[in-house]
């Protein structure tokens, strides 16, 4: 954190835009959206955590923020977790890095899409674990989506501002 700038007694917010399908991935352009609201509202230092293969995605979030994110290179999974569990809050799509969150009770805010969440999100409210996933009649369950429009991005960043506050006033 001290080799990337991270600013002593801020809050620091992870952020994970990746994902092991395409289809699982809330667009980089709300997450963009996110960080920057939520850097405005809790002057936090926004982390953005990257998998294998993803820099050209994080720098995507990167670059259509109006303020300055951190990106993290990818790092080993203990790097990876020691850097999660220093986070206020961390709100990543289904994947690894989620599911590392809940394990070092650092408050999460789970985006799905096609996966279940009432399946691969076995975390409680009360533990300040919360998910999201599309209020949508159909969604197709795969790896790329095969509707005109992934259920995925029927959720809004509001919606999403929403559970970070609940989860890091740790109030369900």
């Amino acid at each position: 954190l001290g080799e990337k700038a991270v600013t002593h007694g801020k809050k620091i917010i992870g952020l994970n835009p990746g994902a092991s399908w395409p289809a699982k991935m809330w667009s980089w352009e709300k997450y963009a959206a996110l960080a920057d609201r939520l850097i405005d509202d809790h002057n936090a230092d926004i982390l953005v955590i990257q998998g294998p293969g993803q820099g050209t995605l994080a720098q995507q979030v990167a670059d259509t923020m109006k303020h300055s994110p951190i990106i993290v290179d990818y790092l080993p999974i203990r790097q990876v977790t020691a850097l999660i569990n220093r986070c206020a809050v961390f709100v990543s799509n289904d994947s690894g890095p989620m599911h590392i969150a809940a394990a070092v009770e650092t408050p999460t805010v789970g985006i799905f899409g096609p996966s279940d969440a009432e399946i691969w999100f076995p975390y409680s409210e009360s533990n300040d674990c919360y998910s999201i996933k599309p209020d949508v009649p159909f969604c197709c369950g795969k790896d790329f989506c095969t509707e005109p429009v992934s259920c995925i991005t029927t959720i809004g960043v509001d919606e999403v501002i929403h559970l970070v506050r609940k989860a890091m006033d740790g109030s369900p």
